[in-house]
This record gives C-alpha cells, sequence and structure tokens, in this order.
C-alpha cells in the first residue's frame, strides 16, 4: 500500500485506470480507446501501442491460422497478413467478412470457431480456386506468392506494398523462424 502522500495526483490515478483498461481491454473497441488515450497522455509510445495492437490480434487469430495453413498447405504467416490487412486489429471483422455473425459479446468459444472457420475458409479459397492454383506452386515464398497472386487477379498491386511486409511481420507464426 502506497503512503498517503505519496506524491500521485487524480491524474495519475485516472492514468492507472486507463492502462488497466488497455491490459484487460476485450475488444478492439475499447483497446483503441484506451490505446488512444494512453498515446495521448505520453503513457505509451507509438511503437509500444503497435506492439499491444499485434499481439491483441494475434491472441485471437495465430492458432486459427497455424490450423487453416496445415490443412491447405500455405503459411500461417500469409494468412495473418491477409486478415491484418483486411481488418485491421479486429479479427471480428474477418469472421464477419467470411458470413459468421459474432459479436464480441459472443462467447469466447464461439469468437475462436468463427474466427479459425473464417481463416479455413480463406485458406480453401487460395488453394482450391482454380485461377489462383499456380500460386501455389510458390506458397512457401510470402513474397512470391502475393507477386503471383497479384498477376493472377486476386489483390490490387497497391497490396503488395503492405501484404509481404506484414507476413514478415508474422513469420514467427510459421514456426520457421525465432520467436
Amino acid at each position: 500500500m502506497l503512503p498517503q502522500n505519496s506524491g500521485r495526483t487524480p491524474f495519475d490515478r485516472a492514468s492507472d485506470e486507463l492502462l488497466a483498461n488497455l491490459l484487460t481491454a476485450k475488444g478492439c473497441t475499447v483497446l483503441s480507446l484506451a490505446m488512444n488515450a494512453c498515446l495521448e497522455r505520453g503513457l505509451l509510445s507509438i511503437p509500444m501501442a503497435n506492439a499491444l495492437e499485434d499481439f491483441s490480434f494475434l491472441a485471437e487469430t495465430v492458432v486459427a491460422a497455424q490450423v487453416a495453413a496445415r490443412q491447405y498447405g500455405l503459411r500461417a504467416s500469409v494468412l495473418l497478413a491477409i486478415a491484418r490487412l483486411r481488418s485491421g486489429f479486429d479479427p471480428l471483422d474477418f469472421a464477419r467478412d467470411h458470413g459468421y455473425a459474432v459479436s464480441f459479446s459472443s462467447s469466447a468459444h464461439d469468437r475462436m470457431q468463427a474466427i479459425e472457420q473464417s481463416f479455413i475458409e480463406e485458406a480453401r479459397h487460395l488453394a482450391k480456386t482454380r485461377s489462383l492454383r499456380p500460386s501455389m506452386q510458390v506458397a512457401d515464398d510470402p513474397s512470391a506468392y502475393f507477386k503471383k497472386l497479384c498477376e493472377l487477379g486476386w489483390c490490387d498491386p497497391a497490396d503488395l506494398l503492405d501484404l509481404p511486409s506484414l507476413a514478415e511481420d508474422f513469420k514467427c507464426a510459421d514456426g520457421l523462424g525465432t520467436v
């Protein structure tokens, strides 16, 4: 317990509350609100905020991406890069984009199932769609894979600016690099 006159101000207490909300945030809306307030007060640096957002995103998606990648011969980092680019930091947006109407108030089990099924559907589409099959020849190299997908009309060439670097950021999910 802190001494009565510890020099803590109401601002300190409010900052503690913001950080507590950030660390216990459940859902991107709460996380974003707490993160913005912490950034404004100088409690977090931008790189630290980005790292926390990436951690939150990965906590909900990495296993789903690994499951889908194993089933369809892709890299988990590739699937994570796609989900990250399409959904920002909210994996539930990725699930909703794949037809799973789940809300943050849904049970954790339901959220995890919806996220996993959306990754499986994305991987199946990439691996099994006839027009995209030639990309599977280079599926082991994320940069070459994304380039081939764009050549095949799957994405906008502007996406090539972000997708390979996102896949590089998530390569630890492939189990090939060091964590």
